[in-house]
């Protein structure tokens, strides 16, 4: 089904998209979340049932159901603070980490119509800092949701 958001502009439909899946850790969160993108004023009375329509067909659509699970732990914008080979803290805060008690996932969301090569060199080193904080079994992955494609990350 297709979606028509009238009032926000472009930048600003996906950056709400962005923040309605950054703060739903369960199925169960996603009214939760859109009550409070209305409360903050970022969407409308009239668009939040479009946006919580929006979230769970694509969690169905996409079978990624099992990202969304209760009992698993969840670090949604979570900072990973590390110091490069410079010496300088930096920090990292991929869109969403799950950890089912062996294996931890990395998926980042991206709502924009351009696929490009530094999305996967950044998902890339979302792993690779996890694997440096001991968490060994590790994945990543890519949600494009304007093509509604999942790119898991060959690593």
């Amino acid at each position: 089904s297709t979606h028509s958001f009238t009032l926000f502009p472009y930048t600003t439909l996906f950056r709400s998209k962005h923040y309605l899946f950054a703060n739903i850790k369960t199925v169960d969160d996603i009214e939760r979340a859109a009550a409070q993108l209305k409360f903050e004023g970022i969407i409308s009375d009239n668009d939040e049932g479009k946006y919580i329509n929006f979230v769970k067909e694509s969690i169905e659509r996409n079978n990624v159901k099992h990202w969304f699970r209760p009992g698993l732990k969840y670090f949604n914008e979570c900072s990973i603070t590390f110091f490069d080979d410079n010496g300088e803290l930096q920090t990292r805060r991929p869109d969403r980490v799950i950890f089912d008690g062996e294996t931890m996932t990395v998926i980042d969301f991206k709502f924009g119509n351009v696929v490009k090569k530094g999305h996967e060199t950044q998902v890339k080193e979302y792993i690779d800092l996890l694997r440096n904080m001991g968490y060994k079994n590790t994945e990543g992955y890519i949600w494009y949701f304007k093509s509604d494609k999942i790119h898991k990350v060959e690593y």
